[in-house]
């Protein structure tokens, strides 16, 4: 009799030891759940982050885009107005060439 009252002693020793181990365990995965569900919304975080970044990227690009239309033709046009100046000058230059020959 003694020996199975140690036993059962042992048993419920081991019992109350594996239910310690198992509220260490439920502890240290709700830990882990927690990490894992904080990683998460930080990659979310910087998923968004990036999206707005290659959006505004984007949109850097077509406004360079954009600028270097607007620079094309701007530029086109002073050549034209360059070139309609130097024409101008020089029918000013020969009038003024006719006018003192006479």
């Amino acid at each position: 009799m003694r020996q199975l009252e140690g036993e059962l002693d042992a048993e419920q020793r081991h019992h109350v030891e594996a239910q310690k181990a198992v509220r260490r365990l439920e502890r240290r995965v709700q830990e882990l759940t927690q990490i894992s569900e904080d990683e998460e919304k930080a990659r979310d975080i910087e998923r968004e982050t990036m999206e707005k970044l290659q959006s505004k990227l984007k949109q850097y690009k077509r406004d360079l885009d954009d600028a270097v239309s607007a620079f094309a033709v701007l530029s086109s046009k002073l050549n034209r107005l360059m070139l309609f100046s130097a024409l101008m000058l020089l029918k000013l230059g020969n009038r003024k060439s006719r006018l003192s020959g006479l």
